[in-house]
């Protein structure tokens, strides 16, 4: 994959779990205080990856050329573990 490539895709990526974070912010109105706590702190929890994911975004968006042939696998594969801990909360946070 190219270094634009996965640039579009985690910028898809990064609105998608915006839109979906805010969806469930709006959700927990609804839940019973000692359960609103616990959902707000598993959101806030990936709210944070969600910080770290855009971080290795703008990295990769300041790395070019053969900068992005060393440093691309290393910024993937960081990218891959926020990806695996965001995921998991939202769907935490669905079910």
């Amino acid at each position: 994959m190219t270094r634009n490539e996965w640039i579009e895709q985690a910028k898809t990526k990064l609105d998608t779990w915006n839109e979906k974070m805010d969806e469930l912010d709006a959700r927990a109105a609804s839940l019973k205080e000692d359960a609103r706590a616990e959902y707000h702190r598993t959101l806030a929890d990936a709210r944070s990856h969600l910080g770290t994911a855009k971080q290795q975004l703008a990295k990769a968006q300041d790395v070019g050329g053969e900068a992005w042939d060393q440093a691309g696998k290393t910024l993937q594969e960081a990218w891959t573990s926020e990806k695996q801990v965001i995921e998991k909360a939202l769907a935490d946070l669905t079910a």
